[in-house]
């Protein structure tokens, strides 16, 4: 039996989350800074994502990770759950769009499901 190899990754060719905000210790809540950073990286890093998503869906996306990271102002969430949430956001709104979703349909059913996943992750912690 032979195996033949048909592609490899390297560390440069598997994405990268870059959703770093100024470090912070568990006990600590989320602070405005803190919040404002970890939303201009989602934003550079999902900006490619337009081009799959389309512009009124990206958007959609950017609304509800806006509207959720709002919540975290002054919460204590831990950095892995925020970075979880904000990685499931992006798998949903692809998603979404793969099942041929668009418009109030999307917005409706990535909102809620956004909204779903901060609820678990609030009550969590």
């Amino acid at each position: 039996m032979t195996v033949q190899v048909t592609g490899t990754q390297t560390s440069s060719s598997i994405p990268q989350t870059s959703f770093k905000a100024e470090p912070k210790i568990a006990s600590q809540a989320w602070s405005l800074d803190q919040i404002r950073g970890m939303r201009q990286n989602f934003e550079q890093e999902t900006s490619t994502m337009v081009k799959t998503l389309g512009d009124s869906e990206h958007q959609t996306m950017l609304v509800a990770m806006y509207e959720g990271t709002e919540k975290l102002l002054n919460r204590k969430v831990s950095d892995f759950a925020v970075t979880q949430y904000l990685e499931d956001l992006k798998v949903a709104a692809a998603d979404l769009r793969k099942r041929g979703m668009s418009g109030e349909n999307y917005r409706t059913s990535l909102l809620q499901q956004s909204q779903n996943a901060l609820n678990r992750m609030l009550s969590l912690g």
